[in-house]
């Protein structure tokens, strides 16, 4: 009959890393019975668990011809390219600016746009280059959020 004291007995054994087959040959010794010493190792030993498919994912994710890295150079450039290309066009264009920020709501408040042009450019001009260098991520990352997240407000506001 396995007992609660075998149970722990077992348990304990495993936990500080002797092997079932250890634990079985010192418990008969003692004269346990083999079959409640079985049914203690079959009930304290976890059964070998099969990879799921979910647990060979990663696997199949690694094997894609891109590298982890590459995939986030590619992603820095394109993301930067944005922003550089769009101070480029705030100082070469401005007008398309001043037009969009007019139709929005800041064309309540604000009369003249000039600055915001300037603005534009420092800031996305910066953007692009940390977003490039790869310095200060979190921050960079927050910072360009908020700045797409304004850009879309205004964006969205001069749709009217």
């Amino acid at each position: 009959m396995v007992t609660a004291d075998l149970l722990r007995y077992v348990q304990r054994k495993l936990e500080h890393g002797m092997s079932p087959e250890q634990i079985r040959q010192v418990l008969e010794r003692r004269g346990w019975p083999k079959a409640d010493v079985q049914e203690a190792l079959s009930q304290s030993v976890k059964p070998e668990v099969r990879p799921t498919l979910l647990e060979a994912a990663p696997e199949a994710r690694d094997s894609s011809p891109l590298e982890p890295g590459l995939m986030t150079g590619l992603f820095r450039i394109g993301f930067a390219g944005v922003f550089l290309v769009n101070s480029v066009v705030a100082v070469v264009e401005p007008n398309s600016f001043i037009k969009l920020m007019q139709g929005s709501f800041m064309g309540q408040f604000v009369h003249n746009f000039a600055p915001f042009t300037a603005l534009i450019a420092v800031n996305d001009a910066a953007l692009g280059l940390l977003i490039l260098s790869g310095r200060w991520p979190n921050y960079v990352l927050a910072w360009s959020g908020l700045w797409l997240l304004a850009v879309t407000v205004i964006k969205a506001t001069a749709l009217r």
